[in-house]
């Protein structure tokens, strides 16, 4: 009965709170820690080597400054690029569809497939200096993880990932209208690059 609500009323209260005990409790026992050493662990220009969240692209503030994207992979060779807000949002989807439970692999691609030099012109354009993608070597990137202290097969795994980026690599899900999500690299720069 409406005349019963109280002020303020809100149905999804009970999930909204579950919700955020779970996504704190992730956050205090696995991301900010995992982020944390992520950081520590990691050296700045070998960082994009890693993954193509535009997010790693706010980890490179001295090389971004300095004019230069280093990376591992081929200048040239397009892939996806997405931000985490789109991998959150696929994510909320999900958990708040009535009809979906247990679990699915669902691809996020972001909105096109991108090069590192297409993304030093994107970075270049929004921030308004000339910006160039440039390829290091797997000797210097692994030397990169081990003199910022990374154990010797954590580097070793870390470089397997980056190079079994360019050996033939294809996402286990195509691109589809479902996995292309919204936020372009020229958006989230400048929100995060040039907003910050």
């Amino acid at each position: 009965d409406p005349a019963q609500m109280q002020v303020g009323y809100d149905p999804w209260e009970p999930f909204n709170r579950r919700m955020h005990r779970v996504n704190d409790a992730i956050d205090r026992t696995v991301a900010r820690p995992l982020a944390t050493a992520y950081m520590k662990v990691v050296p700045r220009p070998v960082r994009p080597g890693v993954s193509n969240f535009f997010s790693n692209l706010g980890l490179m503030d001295d090389a971004i400054r300095a004019g230069v994207l280093p990376t591992a992979l081929p200048v040239d060779a397009e892939m996806p690029w997405v931000a985490p807000r789109d991998i959150a949002e696929v994510a909320a989807g999900l958990l708040l569809n009535r009809d979906w439970s247990g679990r699915t692999v669902r691809a996020v691609h972001g909105p096109v497939d991108l090069s590192w030099s297409r993304v030093a012109e994107i970075l270049s354009s929004v921030l308004r200096r000339e910006i160039r993608a440039e390829r290091i070597g797997d000797d210097e990137l692994l030397a990169g993880y081990l003199q910022a202290g990374m154990p010797r097969g954590l580097a070793d795994a870390v470089l397997a990932m980056s190079t079994g980026l360019r050996e033939g690599f294809t996402p286990e899900q195509p691109r589809t209208v479902a996995s292309t999500t919204e936020m372009t690299l020229a958006a989230w720069a400048q929100d995060e690059l040039v907003g910050a």
